[in-house]
């Protein structure tokens, strides 16, 4: 996120330190091994230079850590030694932790026993990252939304979150959506994608592709269960009307279901019924973010 976005370190500072990036300006990417020799497991995952108010160089070493690895200690201490030696300037280091309890065991000092040393990490955790919901919050950073929906894994925040990763006219909308995905909980991940794969419109780039492959791989095991799968379907027929049909209602009541979106009789006779796709694609969109069943329906029932 760093590489593609380097005044995004700012915003992390500034949730790090409950500051206020205003007046910090000039953000550069360095060099990840600080240009001296090291091992690869003594390179950082992203180092900025920014300037501050007084007009001062500092340097910014930004980790993210999903799991507690208690000699990741020495890696940090080499970071931040060889900076401050070699470019004899102040050096920070942010620790971007999704997890809370990961977050707990970095957010202190760090004492290294018989040693002058303590190093004192700033800690962004799920208690600073924000839940942004609605398009244009997440618009405006979607590397903050991404985090965040990590951070606070719920499926509505998800389904938020990676809708608008589509919409992205660059390659972050596929890096970014493949990120959150592995980074959920196995409840929400595989849900999350299904309900991308199958309610959202495709933009025509890299991540169209990434579906498209996938429905391509699983054309043949699903056939009857979603007609044609979708990545076969693209320069092709859709397949049997009806088949698919049955695929779609399948998805939209798995969807409904995870979300706790409980159908009464007559709603489930109603898609049981239905053989227009586009009418089932349709509901499923709407179930993707709708709060109760009649909302899923409502508009049809109106029109």
């Amino acid at each position: 996120m760093i590489q593609r976005r380097p005044g995004f370190a700012l915003e992390l500072l500034a949730l790090a330190t409950d500051g206020d990036p205003t007046g910090y300006g000039d953000v550069r990417l360095e060099s990840v091994d600080m240009n001296v020799r090291l091992p690869v497991e003594y390179r950082a995952d992203s180092v900025v230079s920014l300037t501050a108010p007084d007009g001062e160089r500092v340097f910014v070493i930004i980790e993210i850590q999903n799991r507690h690895i208690k000699e990741k200690i020495w890696a940090w201490l080499s970071y931040v030694g060889c900076l401050m030696g070699t470019r004899k300037c102040p050096v920070m280091l942010v620790v971007v932790c999704p997890d809370k309890s990961v977050a707990a065991h970095y957010d202190q000092p760090i004492q290294i026993e018989h040693s002058c040393v303590v190093l004192r990490p700033t800690v962004v955790g799920p208690d600073k990252l924000p839940v942004l919901s609605e398009p244009e919050d997440i618009a405006a950073s979607p590397e903050l939304a991404t985090l965040g929906a990590i951070g606070h894994p719920t499926l509505d925040t998800a389904v938020a979150v990676a809708t608008r990763l589509v919409a992205l006219r660059d390659d972050r909308g596929a890096h970014y959506y493949s990120y959150l995905k592995t980074h959920l909980p196995d409840s929400i991940g595989p849900v999350l994608e299904e309900i991308v794969v199958t309610t959202v419109p495709l933009v025509s780039d890299s991540f169209t592709r990434i579906f498209e492959a996938r429905g391509e791989a699983r054309g043949e095991a699903r056939g009857e269960a979603r007609g044609e799968a979708r990545g076969e379907a693209r320069g092709e027929a859709r397949g049997e009307a009806r088949g698919e049909a049955r695929g779609e209602a399948r998805m939209l009541l798995t969807m409904l279901e995870a979300r706790g979106l409980r159908l009464d009789d007559d709603q489930r006779r109603i898609v049981d019924a239905c053989e227009d796709p586009e009418q089932l694609l349709r509901w499923g969109a709407r179930a993707a973010t709708a709060g109760t069943v009649d909302e899923v329906f409502s508009e049809d029932s109106e029109s």
